[in-house]
């Protein structure tokens, strides 16, 4: 059995979430912590787990959330978008233009936020008003995974399609083709992009000449995760791998071939540690460099939904996961 990273003396802060009610999203920011579920609530918490409040105001199962200072962002499975004052608990405003599920959402800036659907489009929305700015469609099927920056927006989709977009002339600018099955997860340095996918690969993109300039080979399983942390990336799969990249001539330094018994649904690298968590149960912290295991974090649960490092000047890490009910832990950690 894994050492556990934290003993009694350093007990997490828990809140009970839902005696039947399963995680869908987790949002992390300085300030909170938010957390839907499959019961058409949103719940918020402070940044160290007190309890803030809950958000009723979906029809529908909220399935994508983005945090900006005290303004929610929440995406529904109707394709609905509610805007929130966390401040005051309140509803600003709904926006409407998403026929099906909202995947992925987020702030461009203080005043534009972005959205990619089920329905294969992306939007975006000017939070002012509420009103859809901009529709791209190209995508022949459900966009699984988006990254973005106030100049592009890069998004995956269930057919193994990368499409790149300005958004400031509102066009497309790359279609990137060679993954056989769905993208799953995307990363981008500013001049490469790295997509992970159900086809077990990681491919890595120039954006310049819109070429595919190498595979990654490294799983047995679809790729769910890929993260930059300095100069290199880090991957997990349903294989339960983890694996550590150069993103210099990327070179695989290492594997970590179980590294969870089941698949890695949650994966975090920062400040020289990558944290993950898996449907086996366990959440595990490692160091990067060595790809070591430094300790589990709590005890093994039926189900973990999430694994995340606080943000802002809290350390600690927060954890959604199902024992007997659905619960939120917030553990101490001192790196």
């Amino acid at each position: 059995m894994d050492k556990p990273l934290a003993d009694t003396s350093h007990a997490p802060t828990r809140n009970k979430l839902s005696r039947t009610a399963v995680v869908i999203k987790v949002c992390l920011s300085p300030t909170h912590i938010i957390v839907s579920l499959d019961d058409a609530t949103i719940r918020v918490f402070s940044a160290t787990g007190e309890p803030r409040g809950v958000l009723q105001g979906h029809d529908k199962n909220t399935w994508s959330l983005a945090l900006q200072d005290d303004m929610l962002l929440s995406g529904e499975i109707g394709g609905d978008i509610r805007c929130w004052d966390l401040d005051t608990g309140r509803l600003e405003r709904s926006m409407t233009g998403h026929t099906k599920t909202v995947r992925c959402l987020g702030f461009v800036d203080s005043g534009t936020a972005i959205s990619a659907s089920s329905d294969t489009t992306l939007k975006i929305w000017d939070l002012g008003s509420g009103a859809c700015k901009t529709t791209f469609s190209g995508h022949t099927s459900t966009i699984r995974a988006l990254v973005f920056t106030e100049e592009l927006a890069i998004s995956g989709d269930g057919d193994g399609t990368c499409l790149v977009w300005s958004l400031p002339q509102h066009r497309r600018l790359a279609t990137l083709t060679g993954h056989s099955a769905a993208i799953c997860s995307i990363a981008f340095d500013g001049q490469r992009i790295f997509t992970g996918s159900a086809d077990q690969d990681v491919r890595v993109w120039d954006t310049t000449t819109e070429t595919c300039v190498f595979v990654m080979k490294g799983h047995t399983s679809l790729v769910t995760h890929v993260q930059i942390h300095d100069n290199l990336l880090v991957t997990s799969g349903a294989d339960g791998r983890i694996v550590v990249w150069s993103r210099e001539d990327y070179g695989l330094l290492h594997i970590i071939h179980q590294a969870h018994e089941f698949g890695v649904v949650s994966l975090e690298a920062e400040n020289g540690y990558v944290l993950s968590g898996s449907s086996d149960g366990t959440v595990k912290l490692w160091h990067l460099e060595s790809a070591t295991l430094v300790g589990a974090v709590g005890k093994k649960a039926e189900a973990v939904w999430m694994a995340g490092f606080g943000k802002g000047q809290h350390e600690n890490i927060v954890v959604a996961l199902k024992e007997d009910d659905a619960f939120l832990d917030v553990w101490p950690f001192s790196p």
